[in-house]
């Protein structure tokens, strides 16, 4: 005979898991951070058509300028060290070939003082 009990954990990280790969095959982009209100940021960076690359720390907020327009970020990520900043800018903001590098967040690597 065949149980049909399920463990709590193994059924809410069945759900998790998911609830995950479907935010991503919907183009969700939560595995780069997340959209915040342009308020809410730690950081400014103003992107100008020299701009290659940024470093950002994993859990920054930043907000980007460019062209009169301005988007926030928090890249709360994990797993996702490079990648374009078009994948999280919204469509009407062009930010170029711009790659992000998201470095560990110091506080946890046992850097901060």
């Amino acid at each position: 005979m065949i149980s049909t009990k399920f463990s709590p954990s193994i059924l809410l990280g069945a759900l998790l898991s998911i609830a995950a790969s479907a935010s991503l095959a919907a183009g969700g982009t939560d595995r780069f951070g997340n959209a915040v209100p342009v308020s809410g940021n730690q950081r400014t960076i103003e992107l100008t058509p020299s701009t290659r690359y940024l470093n950002i720390e994993q859990g920054q907020t930043v907000k980007f300028v460019t062209q009169g327009k301005a988007f926030a970020w928090n890249f709360d990520t994990f797993g996702t060290p490079v990648f374009d900043l078009a994948k999280i800018a919204p469509k009407d903001i062009n930010v170029g070939n711009v790659k992000v590098y998201i470095s560990p967040d110091r506080t946890y690597a046992g850097g901060a003082n």
